[in-house]
């Protein structure tokens, strides 16, 4: 500061690289080019996997406890990136994940979390649900990212999650979620709770041929309808 004040641009200069010195934070060797750095990171969609990845390899398996700051630093310095602002969310949601498990408890976590691990930035003034392909999605990233947590997730979280399907027209638990919402799930869709091992069957069976016939008026068809979609949906959001 003093050499700020009496405007000693050599001063200035030695003091900053005694700094930058004593601070500097050690990249990864790995080999990695800006033109595989931009196909990864300069696209909205990227999954949250391939970027949570592709920063263990450039900068070490402990990159989450840097900061945004030095983050956004690295990769304009070494890469010519500068993140867009649907990206950068993931990143601050990846980070959440690594250090803290606390989206897998709190059910406004778990919402924030959701929303920008799917691209849509998340607003901590308005709730905005996310939609079911959106949490399909998330879920599949932070067992990813967190497998000790062993896909625990708390009641609050899973009761959320069920009520974020139901009002989306799903009364079954997808297939990519069914192990932990089969005991919560059946609160909010009593009714279709019967049916839920023939809408899985008949949803294995769109999958696997898009062009049986659906019957409009079948409950078991327009579950196991809805489910393909929101499967679907997800991958969308992790390409």
């Amino acid at each position: 500061m003093d050499a700020h004040m009496i405007g000693n641009k050599d001063l200035i200069q030695s003091i900053q690289e005694k700094i930058d010195s004593k601070y500097a934070v050690p990249v990864s060797t790995s080999v990695t080019t800006s033109t595989e750095a931009n196909s990864i990171l300069n696209r909205d969609h990227v999954s949250a996997i391939k970027i949570h990845d592709y920063f263990d390899k450039i900068f070490g398996d402990d990159w989450f406890d840097l900061e945004p700051e030095t983050i956004d630093k690295l990769l304009f310095t070494n890469y010519g990136i500068v993140l867009e602002d649907a990206v950068r969310d993931k990143v601050f949601a990846i980070k959440h994940i690594c250090q803290s498990d606390r989206c897998f408890k709190d059910w406004f976590l778990f919402n924030q979390v959701t929303l920008a691990l799917s691209g849509c930035i998340a607003d901590f003034e308005a709730l905005r649900t996310p939609s079911s392909g959106m949490i399909i999605n998330a879920v599949k990233c932070m067992n990813y990212i967190r497998p000790d947590c062993n896909s625990e997730f708390s009641d609050e979280v899973l009761k959320f999650i069920s009520i974020a399907l139901v009002n989306d027209g799903i009364y079954t638990p997808p297939l990519s979620l069914v192990l932990i919402l089969k005991g919560v799930m059946g609160q909010f869709a009593k009714n279709t709770k019967s049916k839920w091992v023939d809408i899985l069957r008949r949803f294995t069976e769109l999958v696997k041929n898009p062009k049986l016939p659906i019957e409009e008026d079948s409950l078991v068809d327009i579950q196991a309808r809805r489910l393909v979609r929101a499967e679907a949906a997800a991958l969308q959001y992790g390409v």
